[in-house]
């Protein structure tokens, strides 16, 4: 198992990485645009280039590739593409659903409690889940969750702007049909908010009992 996990590494840091390296101009640009970042990022050159933007973040890659570990980096790398994805499971329930109107924020406060919860099973999965007393607090856990994620269910409506309550994408109140549809929400984003975190936390412990299997000497 060990060496299936280090052969997806190979195969998939340097497909990460390119992809990072050819988007992270671009995405420094747009905050640069946005005010987010100093100016710098924004400017471009006269073959239309994003040659600051390309440079640094070049340099910091081959720096941190150079001086971080390997077996560092790509626990880095996982973790990163796992925390994306459960950020984007809860993005999307934020742009379909939308707090009550007697209860403002009620829905980001339900997703940011849904995610400490996540990220606190996942790290006593991870370092508890042998005794009784990580069990017992690994049940009450999923118990908060499920009640969570129950309540954004049937106190958060379907919003009727497309990107949420608060962020609107074209008139108030006019729903577009052109715009994606995603099903079973909150249930299905919530589900895969859940498993982000705990993926990783499965395959560090993994990782962890084969190098200490491995490091057990023989009679």
């Amino acid at each position: 198992m060990l060496l299936f996990f280090k052969f997806g590494e190979v195969f998939t840091l340097p497909i990460v990485v390119l992809v990072s390296l050819m988007a992270q101009p671009r995405l420094m640009y747009a905050l640069a645009k946005d005010g987010l970042v100093p100016s710098f990022f924004g400017k471009i050159d006269r073959n239309g280039n994003l040659m600051n933007g390309t440079v640094i973040s070049g340099l910091l890659m081959v720096f941190i590739a150079s001086f971080v570990p390997f077996n560092k980096l790509d626990d880095m790398i996982s973790a990163g593409i796992l925390i994306c994805f459960s950020l984007t499971n809860a993005s999307l329930v934020l742009m379909r659903l939308s707090s009550p109107t007697n209860k403002p924020y009620f829905l980001e406060k339900q997703i940011g409690l849904f995610g400490i919860f996540s990220f606190l099973l996942a790290y006593i999965i991870a370092h508890c889940a042998a005794s009784a007393f990580g069990k017992g607090l690994a049940i009450v856990l999923c118990l908060f969750m499920t009640l969570t994620c129950l309540s954004i269910k049937y106190t958060c409506p379907e919003s009727m702007n497309f990107g949420g309550q608060y962020s609107s994408f074209g008139p108030a109140g006019h729903r577009e049909p052109a715009f994606f549809r995603a099903p079973f929400v909150p249930i299905l984003p919530c589900t895969g908010t859940c498993f982000g975190p705990l993926e990783f936390s499965d395959a560090v412990r993994l990782l962890s009992r084969c190098d200490a299997f491995r490091g057990q000497p023989s009679f």
